[in-house]
C-alpha cells in the first residue's frame, strides 16, 4: 500500500515550521525544504504505522509547539493516520536573541575567557563563540553587544545562560 501525504496540507495553519515527519524509516519532507510530500509505504501492521516522530521549527514559546502539534495531528487523523490522543512533546533545543545593549570588544573578551572556552576567529566568523559548562548552553557574542543563546533546553536555563555571561564579563571588567 502506497500512502501520499502533502505537507502542505499541514503546514497551512501552523506556527511552526514542520522539519520532518518520521514514520518508522521513512521520511517525509517539508514544505519550506522545497520537498511537499514524499510517497512512502507503510509497515505491515494493518497498512499504519506504528512509530512517527516529528519535529517543530520556529515555534516562539512551549504553547505554539502545542498548537502546532494540535494542528499536525488532527490533520494526520483526517487522512486517517492514527495518532496519541497526547503525543509527547520533547523540546531539544532553544535559541534565543539578547541585546546586552552596549557594544562588546571580542579581543578582549576572548582573552578574557580564555582559549578553553572560547572560539574567535574574526577571519571566518564575525562572533565569539563562548561554551559554558553550566548551564550546558553556548552563547554567540557579537561585537554589536548582542548575543545568540543556543543548546538551552528551558527558558530558564536561557536566563541563567544570558546571567551567566553578563556576570563572568562583569568579572572580568568587559561588561558596563
Amino acid at each position: 500500500m502506497l500512502m501520499r501525504v502533502d505537507i502542505r496540507t499541514i503546514l497551512r495553519n501552523c506556527r511552526s515550521s514542520i522539519v520532518s515527519i518520521t514514520y518508522e524509516n521513512m521520511l517525509w519532507g517539508c514544505g519550506t525544504c522545497g520537498n511537499s510530500g514524499v510517497s512512502s509505504g507503510t509497515s505491515g501492521n494493518g497498512g499504519v504505522p506504528q512509530v512517527a516522530e516529528l519535529s517543530l521549527v520556529g515555534a516562539n514559546s512551549e504553547e505554539e509547539v502545542g498548537e502546532s502539534l494540535s494542528i499536525v495531528s488532527e490533520t494526520l487523523r483526517e487522512l486517517g493516520i492514527e495518532v496519541t490522543e497526547t503525543p509527547p512533546i520533547e523540546i531539544q533545543n532553544i535559541v534565543a536573541s539578547v541585546d546586552f545593549g552596549t557594544q562588546f570588544n571580542l579581543n578582549a573578551i576572548a582573552i578574557g575567557l580564555g582559549l578553553e572556552d572560547v572560539e574567535y576567529e574574526p577571519e571566518q566568523f564575525p562572533g565569539l563563540v563562548y561554551r559554558l559548562e553550566d548551564p550546558s548552553a553556548v552563547a554567540l557574542l557579537f561585537g554589536s553587544g548582542r548575543a545568540v543563546i543556543t543548546g538551552a533546553k528551558t527558558t530558564d536555563a536561557v536566563a541563567h545562560t544570558t546571567n551567566a555571561v553578563e556576570t563572568r564579563l562583569t568579572d572580568l571588567g568587559l561588561f558596563q
